[in-house]
């Protein structure tokens, strides 16, 4: 039987001694079926099509062929495969075809083992090279994302830290100490988040939430008193509407990341002469902080991109416009949401809302 008719009549039995192969010398062995064959069964297609042609035109495969292999490198990487295996893949195809026509005790001629091992070949660099395309991609936004994450982190407690030291210099002595005092508690924040991300950095771990009790009452308060000075240099009015005790499971440090970035946010883009309110309250089994600023209302097609990476809308362009990306991102980790609501004309109400304790 010649080659093409063989490929036409045993495809199924190609495909499936292709897929037990892998199963047993390339994936885990808990691997779905569907996972693991993937578009291999598009590539065969254009195998056997390109052999049907069999001319020199198309002697590196069909662009189906091309497209499916590629497609098939991109999925390997996100199965966790390594290159390898990749290769090892296609090195089984070929092998079950010769297996395929040895069962038929069929000799294959050399020009069409020739054509065969061509398209193989090229299909076989085509998904390394998406493979190591898309690895390289997913490396460099990886590294991209944490640098800024890393910047921004640093910027807010940096900013806090220098807008309390510029109003120290100008107070006497006695006032001098409550700024003092929060220049101390910027530069152990600073130290904290430099400690932490830099770990996440090495681990590539992304945000991972470790839950312990925290008094929410008070680790709001604690980010009030950071940011009093910035905003009394602003001539903004910080008030807090939040019960003493109010027990949450969380991760403290990214806890304090959503806050402090909702707050500094409030205050970087509210109007001179407003008042931010913070609120807090449990409901049913979430617990609800909401944040008011007064930076007079977004524009209407602007609500759901504000939470987008390096979005930023605001005339102050002095960021990175990470910081509700991140605080999003925080909040989703915890199993929980941050959503905004606009306040046509006055300003926006954001509204994060985490499992209660319990």
């Amino acid at each position: 039987m010649p080659l093409l008719e063989l490929l036409v009549a045993r495809r199924g039995e190609l495909l499936d001694r292709w897929n037990q192969w892998v199963r047993d010398e390339v994936a885990a062995a808990d691997m779905g079926t569907g996972e693991l064959v993937d578009s291999m069964p598009v590539f065969i297609d254009a195998l056997i099509d390109s052999i049907a042609a069999s001319r020199d035109s198309v002697r590196e495969g069909s662009a189906t062929g091309r497209s499916s292999a590629r497609v098939h490198g991109g999925e390997r990487l996100r199965l966790g495969f390594d290159v390898t295996a990749v290769v090892r893949e296609y090195n089984l195809l070929w092998r079950a075809i010769l297996e395929l026509a040895h069962d038929e005790h069929e000799t294959l001629p050399v020009a069409e083992m020739q054509l065969v091992c061509d398209i193989i070949g090229n299909a076989q660099a085509e998904a390394v090279g998406e493979y190591q395309r898309e690895r390289d991609q997913e490396q460099t936004r990886q590294a991209a994302q944490h640098l800024s994450f890393l910047a921004h982190e640093l910027r807010t407690p940096l900013s806090a830290t220098l807008n309390a030291f510029a109003l120290a210099r100008t107070h006497v002595a006695s006032e001098a100490t409550r700024y003092l005092a929060i220049i101390d508690r910027g530069f152990k924040r600073l130290m904290e988040v430099l400690d932490n991300t830099l770990i996440a950095g090495r681990v590539r771990t992304g945000v991972m939430p470790v839950l312990t009790d925290v008094d929410l009452s008070a680790c709001i308060r604690e980010i009030l008193a950071e940011n009093v000075a910035n905003a009394e240099h602003r001539d903004m009015l910080l008030q807090a509407e939040v019960p003493p005790e109010l027990p949450l499971r969380a991760d403290r440090r990214l806890l304090t990341s959503v806050l402090s970035n909702l707050i500094s946010n409030a205050i970087k883009f509210s109007q001179p002469k407003s008042a931010i309110l913070i609120r807090a309250h449990q409901a049913h089994a979430m617990t609800v902080v909401e944040v008011e600023d007064g930076c007079g209302g977004l524009p209407p097609d602007k609500v759901t991109a504000i939470f987008d990476p390096h979005v930023q809308i605001g005339a102050d362009r002095s960021g990175f416009g990470l910081g509700l990306a991140i605080a999003k991102q925080a909040a989703e980790a915890h199993g929980g949401s941050l959503q905004v609501q606009n306040l046509e004309g006055r300003g926006c109400c954001f509204r994060m809302e985490l499992p209660s304790a319990g």
